[in-house]
């Protein structure tokens, strides 16, 4: 199933909910015995440690081990069932996609940082516009997405369990720059695997670095897809998504929760607060098929990007072909947005001068737990957008002020990404 809401795209799976809720109530039924009758010397073993933090007060445990024995063997048993079931995601498997307005980068042989989200660029459902858009749109469906031309973009992704995400760019992939003619593939891999990977902002063109996705007219030669699909001239974006299996889903990320719930079913019966106030303060950061574009916008590649593209740890049986789903993302210019929707474009893109006079910080996003993925042949060799021009004997595209990314905050696997690169100053 796909939604549209707040110009995020939404993917979920209720089949694969569904499933996942049936073996996790078969667990419950297997394992409620034995936790009731091992809750009163585990639930004291579980404040026995916590008396050892000087965060929690040794008062507040004594007086929560004193209550434990007034509770029946069915009232344990359903205090652990519904904690069992508080670790389902809240709203379900799903895996959500915005697309960012950014800052775009020079062709100057530099390698920059992570520039931030400037804002989601708007989108809208293709099948609310069955009097003005084009009707290949809505034989293939999907969302609308306006791009000025020579204007950057990257991609943001969340996900409540681990999905595979392959991403075709025209009818070339932009992870492998191979036709997109097959399913997922591992040698080499096309597709990235949230959540470990937390954004994409370009076409792959080396380990660790990518080229910047900058829209531009399909027809003139600047599209990646043009240059590596002979004879091809098609926009937008394709974006497919498997999710992980059920069975590995539960193993890997309930089972293990499952092992150490007895925190959840103390709080279910003696209620919030029943070991004390913690004096933690916790602090997170604000984290085969051809899509064509009537209106001519695809994307080409812009400056380098210093972006690792990380290698799937779990392996390509995991990922479940039953439950894959797909959306076409149609790009257009400003007039086709205006033509079909009645709407107003977005406000031009920033500048490099206005980049650096909000002080907009860059980022710096490096996993060391996990391996990046390596350089791919057919991707390697791409003109960027600037090359192209200059071979054409066409104005450059080129913004000529100057960027001094100063301003770098580093991120790891310590410190989850979330929405830190959304900059909402402006």
């Amino acid at each position: 199933m796909i939604q549209l809401h707040s110009n995020d795209l939404t993917f979920s799976f209720p089949a694969l909910d569904a499933t996942i809720r049936t073996l996790l109530e078969a667990h419950i039924e297997e394992t409620s015995a034995a936790f009731v009758s091992g809750f009163l010397s585990t639930a004291r073993k579980e404040i026995e440690i916590l008396e050892g933090h000087y965060t929690y007060d040794r008062k507040a445990l004594a007086a929560s081990s004193k209550r434990l024995d007034v509770f029946s063997g069915a009232q344990i048993a359903e205090a652990y069932r519904v904690a069992c079931l508080e670790k389902l995601p809240s709203r379900g498997t799903r895996c959500q996609i915005s697309f960012q307005r950014t800052l775009r980068l020079p062709d100057d042989g530099r390698t920059y940082p992570l520039p931030a989200g400037l804002g989601r660029f708007p989108l809208r459902s293709v099948k609310g516009y069955a009097d003005t858009a084009p009707q290949q749109w809505l034989e293939k469906g999907g969302v609308i997405l306006p791009m000025y031309q020579g204007e950057a973009m990257w991609m943001s992704f969340e996900s409540t369990i681990p999905c595979a995400l392959k991403i075709v760019s025209g009818s070339v992939n932009a992870l492998t720059g191979e036709r997109d003619l097959r399913e997922l593939d591992s040698d080499p891999q096309n597709y990235v695997v949230v959540p470990d990977q937390p954004w994409l902002d370009g076409f792959k063109v080396s380990k660790g670095t990518v080229r910047q996705f900058v829209a531009m007219p399909v027809g003139s030669g600047h599209t990646v897809s043009e240059q590596l699909a002979s004879g091809a001239e098609s926009g937008g974006l394709v974006i497919e998504i498997f999710p992980m299996k059920e069975e590995p889903c539960f193993q890997e990320f309930l089972e293990g929760e499952l092992d150490r719930i007895m925190h959840d079913v103390l709080t279910n019966l003696l209620g919030e607060g029943w070991e004390g106030q913690s004096q933690i303060l916790c602090c997170r950061p604000a984290s085969a098929m051809v899509c064509e574009s009537s209106e001519d916008v695809g994307l080409g590649a812009g400056g380098k990007i210093q972006q690792e593209i990380y290698a799937d740890d779990h392996g390509i049986d995991t990922w479940s072909f039953q439950h894959a789903t797909r959306v076409c993302v149609h790009t257009c210019n400003a007039m086709m947005w205006r033509k079909v929707t009645g709407e107003n474009p977005p406000h031009p893109p920033l500048t490099a001068t206005e980049y650096t006079r909000h002080r907009i910080p860059w980022f710096d996003f490096y996993r060391a737990d996990l391996d990046a993925l390596p350089e791919t042949k057919d991707l390697a060799g791409i003109k960027s957008v600037a090359q192209v021009s200059a071979a054409k004997g066409l104005a450059s595209w080129e913004d000529e002020d100057e960027i001094d990314p100063s301003l770098v905050v580093q991120y790891g696997n310590a410190r989850r990404p979330e929405e830190i690169r959304a900059w909402g100053r402006l």
